[in-house]
């Protein structure tokens, strides 16, 4: 997300809540430590799964801008199933 909001500012400033998901991943990975399992937790079933509607719909509006510059990759898969958790997700 830092690499977003460093080299595409305009997208960044789309991405809800972003200084919260940067600092809430620097927790995670700084302060391991100190983190409480159930807040982690109530961040997954309460904020991943509207994060990802954000993000694809960010996506969905690149796509025609893909399709504009004749690259026609198809988009990747999101690394998330049905209930918004993927269990083989590697860290998980």
């Amino acid at each position: 997300m830092k690499g977003i909001r460093d080299h595409h500012p305009e997208l960044a400033g789309r991405i809800p809540a972003l200084p919260k998901i940067t600092g809430f991943r620097d927790r995670l990975a700084h302060d391991y430590d100190e983190i409480d399992p159930e807040i982690v937790w109530l961040a997954i079933i309460d904020d991943l799964s509207p994060l990802e509607t954000s993000i694809q719909g960010l996506m969905d509006e690149l796509e025609p801008q893909k399709d504009q510059n004749n690259n026609s990759e198809s988009p990747s898969p999101t690394p998330f199933d049905d209930d918004g958790f993927d269990e083989n997700a590697k860290g998980w």
